[in-house]
């Protein structure tokens, strides 16, 4: 444990093994990592150790023009109501005064202001690296900002490819291309974080850092202190979970997939004791990214407004050249101590991820009693050949043409 945490522990009286109450997603070397047995359908870094500078300089040079949408979130703190003040007891000395302050901190409520900016990518970076914070962060999700710029196949290549091995093909890449998945350039200022969510398709999720660190946290999808029902079903229920139409697939009125959010907050409360962004940077390269690690494991420091306890957690931070693999069916948040810059993508390979993105789409679509046998199938880890692959893809949309008035009705040729 380094000093600086030691110190947080003994200044709130935590105890260290505090620190260890979520389970590290395992790292594993670009060199170690098979895509076929390395992963193993839970959350896994990937170190690149990709010289990630050059990548993220030609990015911005290429973007640093292009309007974006910035959120500003303000978190508004109010204090419980009082119902006697005239013959409420003060204590005298300063010692119990910054303790009663502490503890009447600790009931407040907090509620957030969110505004919506349009601005350039180049402002916007400014911005985030020099007026971000806990009570008045700033992020951007920038969705479908790489997809006309060709100098930008760097980026995305490296964004999927490591996660997919040689001999996988992508099945996005294969569905029409106005509903094909985009990849999408995250923006982060110190504070900031994402919301508490599982991804739509229920695909398999990547997110390289190419600039700051992030913190991820993780809900496994077993609650335990219910194992007779065990699964994700019973985290969606914990969390009070909806869902929420992925309108960047949809066709006409109807939504090919829908991903689950929740209003809960892994990371509500910031302790005060947490340095600074400016100041973690200023703590040298030894140990940084210890403390990074340590306060991140501490869900006293980084508090959720809810009990976490009935999960089981896992956490990471991610540095640049990191390529973070984020299984479907695990909730997840991530959270900048830094600011930080990443591109996120997605995959869909024959091996876990397929059926359950078609099964989702059938779900999602209300189709799955019509569907066809080539659709059902649990297993499509015998499909690798791009042809067989099109083929069981050709099939899907050909149902969904036939069986939703909102489709062309034609069938197959282009969509």
């Amino acid at each position: 444990m380094s000093r600086l945490v030691a110190a947080i522990v003994a200044a709130i009286s935590l105890p260290a093994h505090a620190f260890h109450s979520m389970t590290p997603v395992p790292r594993i070397a670009l060199k170690d990592f098979d895509a076929e047995s390395s992963y193993q359908d839970r959350p896994l870094i990937i170190e690149t150790g990709l010289d990630v500078e050059p990548l993220c300089d030609n990015l911005m040079e290429r973007v640093a023009g292009q309007i974006i949408t910035l959120q500003q979130t303000k978190r508004i703190y109010k204090k419980p109501k009082t119902t006697n003040t005239k013959n409420e007891y003060k204590p005298k000395s300063k010692k119990k005064q910054h303790r009663a302050a502490k503890q009447d901190k600790s009931k407040e409520t907090v509620e957030k202001e969110t505004k919506l900016y349009n601005l350039s990518m180049g402002q916007a970076i400014d911005l985030v690296m020099s007026q971000s914070n806990h009570d008045n962060s700033l992020f951007s999700f920038c969705e479908g900002l790489l997809d006309d710029l060709d100098t930008s196949e760097g980026v995305v290549d490296y964004s999927g490819k490591f996660a997919l091995g040689k001999q996988n093909v992508d099945w996005f890449d294969l569905f029409p291309p106005h509903i094909q998945p985009s990849d999408c350039v995250i923006l982060a200022g110190e504070g900031a974080s994402s919301t508490l969510h599982r991804d739509p398709f229920e695909w398999t999720g990547t997110s390289l850092c190419l600039e700051g660190t992030k913190v991820w946290r993780f809900l496994e999808p077993h609650d335990s202190s219910a194992p007779d029902e065990a699964g994700v079903d019973s985290v969606d229920k914990l969390l009070k979970s909806y869902r929420l139409p992925s309108t960047a697939w949809e066709e006409g009125e109807t939504f090919l997939s829908a991903g689950w959010q929740s209003d809960f907050n892994l990371y509500e409360r910031r302790h005060e004791s947490i340095p600074s962004a400016r100041e973690l940077g200023e703590s040298g390269e030894e140990g940084h990214h210890q403390q990074l690690e340590e306060i991140a494991q501490n869900l006293s420091l980084l508090k959720p407004n809810f009990d976490s306890s009935k999960c089981s957690c896992w956490t990471v931070v991610q540095k640049p050249g990191d390529l973070l693999l984020i299984p479907a069916h695990w909730w997840h948040q991530t959270y900048a101590l830094e600011p930080s810059l990443a591109v996120s993508s997605q995959r869909c390979v024959s091996k876990l991820d397929a059926a359950r993105v078609i099964e989702h789409i059938l779900s999602a679509t209300d189709t799955m009693d019509e569907a066809p046998d080539a659709l059902l199938q649990r297993d499509y880890s015998d499909l690798q050949a791009e042809k067989e692959i099109q083929e069981v893809i050709d099939a899907l949309f050909d149902h969904l043409d036939s069986t939703l008035s909102v489709w062309d009705g034609e069938g197959g040729g282009e969509r």
